[in-house]
């Protein structure tokens, strides 16, 4: 297949500013749009709920619903104030037994899950506990940086503990801000990479040690290599979805008969989007 097949044809490149623009400007409309939607379906809820009050008591309530209901229309708060008492409101609502049984578990459940606290372990050493509370969410300073990356480096044989490139067929006819976006996104996923190479190096120590210790400490570096290799999993699970973000943002610049480069059923190889483009 031709790079044309695969990618949309691509406009000349906008400058940032205008690109910039043009994404505020969708983003207002689409807003815009959602507001409206949402303000339709809450005109109808609260219409269906004035019928059912009007059914419920005769006539003589017409005229406030119909004074409500003007109101709710000219005023988008009213529409939310009565979605919400429509919501709770079991006296008032037209809702079954049943309907009302399966609002009240899920809004339970909601509250359950704000209301719950993360699980923890037990302390660590205090002074272990200290550096990691300074390292964590802080950015390193360059030269840290470099420094701190520059120890470890990728086994040999470990060749799929890499970040993928974008194959070259994709690459080559990427818009400017395509690139800018896939190159931050690889840089996220390379400090993930070199953290597994960390990972992997204490590993590969324990193994070494566990080799030369007696029977008392077996067990103790057994348990610490189950706590590695975890950490190696959930490294390389943090990586694929890392790539599915990165084909994510590709996607909208395919064709759309090579969407399905993007599923995460396609292996990720040394190439973005597989060795079989």
């Amino acid at each position: 297949m031709s790079d044309t097949d695969i990618l949309d044809d691509q406009e000349e490149d906008l400058l940032p500013e205008d690109t910039e623009q043009n994404q505020l400007m969708s983003l207002l409309a689409k807003m815009n749009e959602n507001m409206a939607t949402m303000s339709d379906s809450l005109r109808e809820l609260h219409d269906k709920r004035r019928h059912v009050v009007s059914a419920d008591h005769g006539d003589h309530t017409a005229e406030p619903a119909n004074k409500a209901a003007k109101t709710a229309e000219n005023d988008p708060a009213d529409l939310v104030l009565s979605a919400v008492k429509n919501l709770l409101g079991s006296e008032e609502s037209g809702n079954t037994e049943g309907e009302l049984s399966s609002q009240e578990s899920l809004l339970d459940n909601l509250a359950k899950s704000l209301d719950s606290q993360e699980r923890t372990s037990d302390p660590v050493n205090k002074k272990l506990a200290e550096v990691a509370n300074a390292c964590w969410l802080k950015k390193l300073g360059d030269d840290q940086y470099k420094e701190t990356t520059g120890k470890y480096f990728r086994p040999e044989n470990c060749k799929k503990v890499v970040v993928p490139k974008v194959n070259e067929e994709i690459w080559g006819k990427l818009s400017r801000n395509a690139k800018s976006r896939d190159v931050k996104f690889s840089r996220l996923q390379s400090n993930v990479t070199k953290a597994g190479c960390v990972v992997l190096n204490t590993a590969e120590s324990l193994l070494n040690l566990s080799a030369k210790a007696d029977k008392s400490l077996a067990g103790e570096l057994h348990n610490l290599l189950v706590q590695a290799t975890d950490a190696i999993q959930l490294l390389g699970h943090a990586s694929f979805e890392i790539v599915q973000l990165r084909r994510e943002d590709i996607k909208p610049q395919l064709n759309k008969e090579y969407g399905d480069l993007c599923s995460a059923n396609v292996p990720v190889t040394e190439w973005l989007f597989g060795d079989d483009l």
